[in-house]
């Protein structure tokens, strides 16, 4: 069985005041999807603000992460590196 969280109560909770002026389904069901995309949307540019003020705390800009990941790829790419062989008889 499907979990209902708080926003889904609170969504259903104003379409069903809403549609106490006469809606029809399909003007319920529209409102009830522009709610919940609004929500998405919310969600979406929270998460957003929350990794600008990170990397602005942590003082890692874009492009510094950039350039840590391309090192750290060309370390990994650089996993053929010498052996020395040592206690052998020349």
């Amino acid at each position: 069985m499907k979990r209902k969280h708080a926003t889904d109560l609170a969504i259903q909770q104003l379409v069903e005041a809403a549609s106490g002026r006469g809606m029809s389904l399909r003007e319920r069901h529209l409102l009830k999807e522009s709610l919940r995309n609004l929500v998405r949307l919310a969600k979406s540019e929270l998460m957003v603000e929350m990794k600008s003020n990170v990397s602005r705390l942590t003082g890692i800009t874009a492009q510094s992460a950039r350039r840590a990941r391309a090192a750290a790829a060309r370390c990994n790419s650089s996993a053929h590196q010498q052996r020395f062989e040592f206690n052998q008889m020349d």
